[in-house]
């Protein structure tokens, strides 16, 4: 885990020459007493890795994300620091011998312990099978108050299949949260059948397609009015392949980057937001590292908007 932080050093910058993979801790933080001070501006952010592809093989994708979170790591490893951080990485949940469903509930404790303490989640894929795993966490933080998950796809992930995958996340979390409520952006319709929109309508589901980006702010803003704690997930197929092009299933139009940035950036100051994700990261297909850069960078995004 820590080889997976490597990154340069400029001596001769100082304290202002500082990178992420500088000031990186390891393991849980259980009695920082400054996490949930509002007079420390340094927030504790846990990366936690669901090294696990088993739902995107049970949903007839291309495997190979497990090796998401290891990429991810590295790409962020250069990140510039602008203000005070305090980042822990608490290491991988792996998905041993195809059990899809306990590394799920393994990856739920980890995520419900650290937002116990007032702590900042972000959830390194891996599969969007991620989804599930972090909702059970957002659950068993024992928050109260209705949720919003907000997910930036191609892709419902309403699928009703018997078997957990990477296309059942959110349906499983709708039925699993009485108070969930559910918005996506950049949804494809060539890519969703009617059986998936008819899904998203009886679970009131705000859908944003990838031609409609332009109503986004105003539908966000009014979906975060509905919700006391947020769950943002990243499903890194939205984006063009030429941007994106290492993920289980690459797009053909996607969303310009620059609008989900400006996007979550909005999501991230609400001080709603509890947790987020990023998925489908697939290193096998990343020509020059491009999609592992452009999750880093959201990642770095969300973190610098935190309040």
């Amino acid at each position: 885990m820590r080889d997976n932080w490597i990154g340069r050093t400029d001596p001769l910058e100082g304290d202002a020459g500082v990178r992420w993979h500088h000031v990186i801790q390891f393991g849980p933080s259980d009695n920082d007493p400054s996490d949930g001070d509002p007079n420390d501006s340094a927030r504790t952010i846990n990366f936690v890795g669901f090294a696990c592809d088993v739902g995107v093989r049970r949903n007839q994708g291309r495997i190979g994300a497990a090796e998401g979170p290891k990429q991810l790591r590295l790409a962020m490893s250069n990140l510039a620091i602008h203000r005070p951080l305090k980042l822990r990485d608490l290491g991988d949940v792996r998905c041993e011998s195809g059990a899809l469903e306990l590394a799920q509930h393994e990856y739920a404790e980890l995520v419900g312990a650290a937002l116990r303490r007032e702590q900042f989640i972000v959830g390194l894929g891996g599969g969007h099978e991620i989804a599930f795993a972090s909702f059970l966490g957002l659950l068993r933080a024992g928050f109260s108050g209705p949720v919003g998950i907000i997910n930036f796809d191609a892709h419902f992930d309403l699928r009703s299949d018997p078997s957990p995958n990477s296309g059942t996340g959110f349906l499983d979390s709708l039925r699993a949260g009485k108070d969930a409520r559910y918005l996506v952006c950049g949804i494809n319709p060539a890519s969703n059948t009617e059986t998936l929109y008819q899904t998203a309508r009886q679970h009131d589901v705000v859908v944003i397609e990838d031609d409609n980006v332009g109503t986004a702010t105003e539908r966000i803003t009014e979906f975060l009015k509905t919700a006391a704690h947020i769950y943002l997930s990243l499903d890194l197929d939205v984006f063009p392949a030429a941007a994106a092009p290492g993920v289980s299933a690459p797009c053909a139009i996607g969303i310009n980057p620059l609008s989900v940035m400006q996007l979550i950036r909005m999501i991230a100051r609400s001080g709603k937001l509890r947790l987020f994700d990023v998925a489908e990261l697939n290193p096998s297909y990343d020509q020059d590292h491009r999609t592992a850069r452009l999750g880093a960078r959201m990642i770095y995004e969300v973190v610098n908007h935190l309040p």
